[in-house]
């Protein structure tokens, strides 16, 4: 389930933060993304499907790239080969 792993890293980016679910919901609202603090709640926990279009929106309000949200990224130069 590939949107419940992205949704739990939404939510530990989002934490790193130090931000409310409701803080993030208006963050993601002024960029003009139509969203609610239940909406975050049901994405964090895998109960709600991202779709493509909100990719870009959430990694500009959480200041990260899509790999972070996807999961990680083993690069050949991070593993030593």
């Amino acid at each position: 389930m590939l949107d419940g792993y992205i949704g739990k890293n939404i939510a530990r980016l989002r934490n790193q933060k130090g931000w409310s679910q409701e803080l993030f919901a208006a963050k993601l609202q002024v960029a003009e993304f139509d969203i609610t603090r239940s909406t975050v709640t049901k994405i964090e926990n895998g109960c709600r499907n991202i779709f493509a279009h909100e990719l870009p929106m959430i990694c500009r309000a959480l200041g990260c790239r899509y790999e972070d949200l996807l999961g990680p990224v083993h690069r050949p130069e991070e593993s030593g080969e």
